[in-house]
């Protein structure tokens, strides 16, 4: 025996192509579930987005609205005290009206950062909550495709932690 000859060129090959065979596999398994994912995150933003503007929106009118009132409500408890500010405040909400669009919300109430801070965690935590539950199922449908392929032992200790085997964990 020297080289190996034919014999070793051929099992070279062999060990390559069975490589590259493998290599194909992790490739491919590394896009399984893709099109479940795809199935489940775009509803989730979409509805997300959607939810999350119109409760945003309908949440900072009622928080205007409210503070809108008590400006008002303040400005006719000083009217009582002193009338020429209640004129002063009407003379100033008719000018407003009367300049361009740009100096027209100035003297209109305004969330602070802190109520902003507010509207958004409250908006954002409400609309992901609702959200998830509502696509949920298609998370179970992406989970089980993605380990529907992997190795039976791995599959199995995975559905086991994940209790998708039907098993409790304990």
């Amino acid at each position: 025996g020297g080289r190996g000859g034919v014999r070793g060129v051929t099992s070279s090959l062999a060990a390559a192509g069975g490589r590259a065979a493998a290599a194909g596999g992790v490739v491919r398994r590394l896009w399984t579930g893709a099109g479940p994912t795809l199935a489940r995150d775009v509803p989730y933003s979409a509805l997300y987005w959607l939810t999350l503007e119109h409760l945003r929106d309908a949440v900072t009118s009622q928080l205007l609205a409210r503070n809108t009132r008590r400006l008002l409500s303040s400005d006719s408890n000083n009217d009582n005290n002193n009338n020429s500010n209640s004129d002063h405040y009407q003379h100033h909400l008719k000018q407003s009206h009367s300049h361009n669009h740009q100096h027209q919300h100035q003297h209109e109430p305004q969330l602070s950062p802190r109520e902003i801070l507010g509207v958004n965690f409250f908006c954002g935590m409400t609309a992901g909550s609702a959200v998830a539950a509502l696509t949920t199922p298609l998370d179970v449908v992406k989970t089980r495709v993605q380990i529907r392929d992997m190795p039976g032992d791995f599959a199995n200790r995975a559905a086991e932690v994940s209790g998708a085997s039907g098993k409790g964990a304990g």
